[in-house]
């Protein structure tokens, strides 16, 4: 479901999810409900994220 030119971007080893129980756990802990693409973005992708054009930066989940 994600965007072939956002895994094209992200296709680095740096940037793969080892692990992905802890995102569950960290949901659960939110107690938060999210989308499917959401949790397969932090499934699949960790690290904090940001461009240097754009104003924020999308924190890993899990850390």
């Amino acid at each position: 479901m994600l965007p072939d030119k956002l895994n094209q971007a992200l296709e680095g080893e740096i940037y793969i999810r080892e692990g992905k129980a802890a995102v569950k756990d960290a949901l659960s802990r939110l107690e938060v409900k999210v989308s499917q693409t959401f949790t397969e973005f932090y499934n699949r992708y960790a690290r904090p994220f940001w461009e240097e054009y754009v104003p924020f930066e999308l924190l890993d989940l899990v850390d």
